[in-house]
């Protein structure tokens, strides 16, 4: 009976002491700036590595790790550029959108629009079959000139 009450204190005595080691591992890891930080320079070195669907996936990897950061809308436009940059336009439309509508007040805001505009034109293939990518673009630049007459 000792013997068995000694052995239940001694196993309790070991997961005790095996709980408070994850809570330490826990309190090491990164905090979640520093990571959203290594993820966008990752996706910047990828960039100009020419592999730009990584580049993609690190700079979503950031703005989805840690989206009330600075770097989140930052992170987004350049996912957005980069889908620009491989011609897959409606996906940079796409992530455009998103940044529009989650950022409506952040200070590269008319470049999202820009971008939007551009990705439109790009996507004229022939204006006298298909006015819609046309007419998209035209509709985006006025926008843009009435809406942000002092951007870059």
């Amino acid at each position: 009976m000792f013997f068995n009450k000694l052995s239940i204190l001694f196993i309790f005595l070991i997961l005790l002491s095996c709980s408070s080691k994850e809570i330490e591992e826990v309190l090491v890891e990164q905090d979640l700036e520093k990571q959203m930080i290594e993820l966008y320079t990752k996706g910047l070195e990828k960039l100009e590595e020419g592999e730009n669907v990584l580049a993609v996936r690190k700079f979503n990897e950031a703005e989805i790790l840690y989206p009330q950061s600075t770097w989140a809308p930052q992170s987004l436009l350049m996912a957005s550029y980069t889908f620009y940059e491989i011609n897959f336009l409606q996906q940079a439309i796409d992530e455009l959108d998103r940044f529009i509508i989650t950022y409506t007040d952040h200070e590269h805001v008319s470049y999202a629009y820009f971008l939007r505009a551009m990705c439109y034109f790009e996507m004229v293939v022939d204006e006298k079959k298909d006015l819609g990518p046309l007419i998209n673009s035209k509709k985006e630049f006025k926008y843009i000139i009435q809406n942000y007459p002092n951007s870059d």
